[in-house]
């Protein structure tokens, strides 16, 4: 079972997911990731480029519903302990996944947290 499910609506945002992307998997800690990138009916090459490039992340097609539903669309793919919704022009700058999981196990009475 993942630590951690990372859930990434790109609307045409490849231009965005290259740097959030490479921040995500350089910031893991020891945290078991899955990433996830919905794709909400891009025409940009978001699917190419994360496959190519972020093979450890899936992606998975929406057709273009609006950003809830495509975050709920990934959602529903996953298993993990916890769950993380990530905007693509998002960069990880500090810190890790590792730390955030240690800190919810911590404090089984949080049942939401933004970061």
């Amino acid at each position: 079972m993942h630590d951690l499910s990372i859930i990434i609506v790109s609307t045409n945002e490849a231009r965005w997911l290259r740097a959030c992307l490479s921040s995500v998997f350089a910031h893991s800690g020891q945290c078991k990731l899955d990433v996830v990138v919905a794709d909400n009916a891009s025409t940009d090459g978001t699917r190419d480029l994360v496959e190519s490039e972020f093979p450890q992340a899936r992606v998975i097609a929406c057709a273009n519903h609006g950003f809830g539903h495509a975050n709920n669309r990934a959602l529903m793919t996953t298993s993990s302990r916890y769950v993380l919704f990530l905007n693509p022009d998002t960069e990880i700058v500090a810190g890790s996944f590792a730390e955030l999981v240690r800190m919810l196990d911590a404090r089984p009475d949080v049942g939401l947290v933004g970061v």
